[in-house]
């Protein structure tokens, strides 16, 4: 009949009932379970071919979230590893949703030869190096601007370090490198160090994503008052071009670092 095994619902009570009988299977009684056995039958395989299905999906999945991560991760350029570091970019809806990567998933093939991977990863790095760049620039607002502002809107002062806006891979490339240059020598000394800064909030703060990071940066809670004061002394013993200035939170003077 063309049947597999695994199409056989062995689970299911019907089923049973009609082939776990202990007598003769005769013509009449084939012709009186047959209908209701295929109808089973079809049933069963239509499930497990929807499974496999699904689990083809998501073996395609994994093969680009893995390359997704060795992107991020190549991009980022951090010198130190953590737990969570795969946590830091932003979750694989975007990537899923890239054209070239969204055909590729479309395909019902078990997974992708080296060569698609190879095909579709400029795509995927150039959306990779467009995050990376809108996060060092918020990170350059705060550290050095000494400011908060609205996510994903740089200040003229950040605007005017990376230089005219441009989507290009190289150009993009090339604004990573001057906002890291910039945030490197600008936040010299302490756990506000950059990339330290990243690394501390992984580690103490769990902020597992630049977002909430930058989040927390920019929009200080009250229970922060108290890091901020540990930062203060902190890099007390390292004031060599730096200024401390005077910002007023809910009715008080706290100070803030002031980074040139």
């Amino acid at each position: 009949m063309g049947w597999d095994e695994e199409d056989f619902p062995n689970s299911n009570k019907e089923f049973r009932d009609l082939v776990w009988k202990d007598q003769k299977l005769t013509p009449k009684i084939w012709q009186n379970i047959r209908p209701r056995l295929e109808r089973l039958l079809e049933t069963g395989r239509n499930e497990r071919l929807a499974i496999e299905k699904l689990q083809r999906l998501s073996n395609r999945k994994k093969a680009i979230i893995r390359l997704y991560h060795r992107l991020c991760r190549d991009v980022m350029d951090l010198p130190f590893d953590h737990s969570h570091l795969n946590h830091l970019h932003p979750d694989a809806a975007g990537i899923y949703a890239l054209p070239s990567i969204k055909t590729l998933l479309e395909n019902d093939t078990e997974t992708f030869t080296e060569e698609q991977l190879i095909e579709v990863a400029p795509d995927a790095r150039l959306m990779v190096l467009k995050w990376w760049r809108d996060c060092l620039k918020q990170l350059l607002e705060y550290a050095v601007g000494g400011k908060t502002s609205p996510s994903n809107q740089p200040d003229a002062g950040a605007q005017e370090v990376v230089g005219p806006e441009s989507d290009t891979e190289d150009a993009i490339s090339g604004s990573i490198e001057v906002l890291r240059a910039t945030l490197t020598r600008g936040t010299s000394g302490g756990i506000w160090s950059f990339p330290e800064i990243i690394r501390h909030g992984l580690s103490v703060h769990f902020t597992f994503s630049i977002e909430t990071l930058l989040s927390r940066l920019q929009q200080p809670q009250p229970e922060q008052r108290e890091l901020a004061e540990r930062l203060l002394t902190d890099l007390s013993s390292d004031l060599e071009g730096a200024r401390i200035s005077q910002l007023t939170v809910d009715g008080r003077n706290e100070k803030k670092p002031f980074v040139h």
